[in-house]
């Protein structure tokens, strides 16, 4: 897999950080010399910072979810989700964008089940 260069996209809720950053791991070890870039919102990078592992061919990214300064609509998750995917969908197009400007275009997006959106800005 040289060459190879993983997108990981995970929301910065409880269950889904740490799963995603052990599967960067062993994409790091089993990859055969793979890149990998874990990307969560920027509030949720943003609390996680410290903790993370500094690993060689690791590196961390944000997106938007639209509400990058903690003014989350907890009442209404209707609207919390369509903004996520609404902003989301156009920060991970300019994340992409960027990545790609690095050297090394993205090969494979993998992302988990709350954003199935993101399919869509790998073509």
């Amino acid at each position: 897999m040289t060459n190879t260069y993983f997108l990981l996209l995970c929301c910065p809720a409880q269950g889904h950080v740490n799963p995603t950053l052990e599967l960067a791991k062993l994409l790091l070890t089993h990859g055969g010399g793979a890149t990998v870039t874990l990307a969560t919102t920027v509030r949720g990078l943003r609390g996680i910072t410290t903790t993370l592992p500094t690993l060689p061919g690791l590196s961390y990214a944000s997106f938007s979810d639209g509400f990058d300064n903690g003014d989350h609509p907890t009442t209404d998750p209707t609207r919390a989700m369509s903004e996520f995917k609404r902003v989301g969908s156009q920060t991970l197009t300019h994340l992409l964008t960027t990545l790609s400007h690095g050297g090394s275009p993205v090969t494979f997006i993998i992302y988990t089940i709350l954003l199935p959106w993101a399919s869509r800005r790998g073509t």
